[in-house]
């Protein structure tokens, strides 16, 4: 059916051109101008284009257009975004820069700070649960930079969110409960969307929130006829809210419980 549907969408608007070019620059910073550090393995290397390629999957595929017309796929998005792609990214990065710029009084300070376990769980899900309010988020789906400028911000502080469990100073005992607290915080939006038993969000039940939403992805002065408008909106609000709440329950729980996994086998 979304194949289909899909069909009437330009190339340009269900793979953007834009994200794509920033995948190719941020790969030729970190291969050709970022030095690399003593003990950085192949893997690194690896996690680091995969993670990069998942983001461009993540937002700047025809995903980002199906996650504007079935509210599982905004899920799947956010799954590959925070669960997946930042700790990706994070485990292959380079450090020695910043490594450097860290000895510098000031900036280390700032780094420490941002970096810290107490700011960046305040960080992440005061904007993950903001987000997900649904008069802000209908409000950032009618606005293409906003959405993106939001999914952004989140995106930054869900990489922040990883650092203490990837390159952090914390015991293993610590990264565990640290883990163990994550998928904690993570839970009640899951449960929330899984027992919910009304359509809480406006841009997938009101025909006219739902078409802006979808044509801020079609080149300027494009717009979709009404009725091919109605043939996309085939989906159940409450089944597709229940639907990401099983989703992103199953993903963090199983995410966060092989991370827990793996530090234990390092314990022992």
């Amino acid at each position: 059916m979304l194949e289909i549907l899909l069909d009437k969408f330009h190339f340009s608007s269900l793979w953007n051109g834009g994200i794509m070019l920033f995948s190719c620059f941020l790969l030729i910073i970190y291969f050709f101008m970022l030095p690399t550090e003593k003990g950085h393995v192949f893997w690194k290397k690896v996690s680091f284009v995969i993670g990069t390629i998942g983001m461009f999957l993540a937002i700047g595929s025809p995903l980002n257009i199906i996650a504007r017309i079935a509210f599982r796929a905004h899920i799947m998005q956010i799954v590959v975004l925070f669960l997946i792609v930042a700790p990706l990214l994070v485990y292959g990065a380079k450090l020695q820069l910043l490594y450097k710029m860290g000895e510098q009084a000031l900036i280390g300070s700032v780094f420490r700070f941002v970096s810290s376990p107490v700011f960046v769980i305040i960080l992440f899900y005061l904007l993950l649960y903001a987000y997900h309010v649904p008069i802000i988020f209908d409000f950032a789906r009618m606005d293409m930079f906003l959405n993106y400028f939001y999914l952004l911000a989140l995106f930054i502080a869900a990489i922040l969110l990883w650092i203490p469990l990837i390159h952090g100073r914390l015991s293993v005992k610590e990264k565990q409960r640290y883990a163990g607290l994550q998928a904690l915080l993570m839970l009640p939006l899951g449960i929330w969307l899984l027992f919910s038993d009304s359509s809480l969000f406006t841009t997938y039940t009101d025909l006219s929130y739902f078409s802006q939403s979808l044509e801020l992805c079609l080149p300027a002065g494009e717009t979709l006829p009404s009725e091919y408008i109605v043939q996309l909106l085939p989906f159940s609000p409450i089944y597709e809210q229940h639907m990401g709440g099983g989703i992103w329950l199953g993903s963090e729980l199983l995410v966060f419980s092989l991370v827990g996994i793996s530090f234990f086998a390092k314990k022992n």
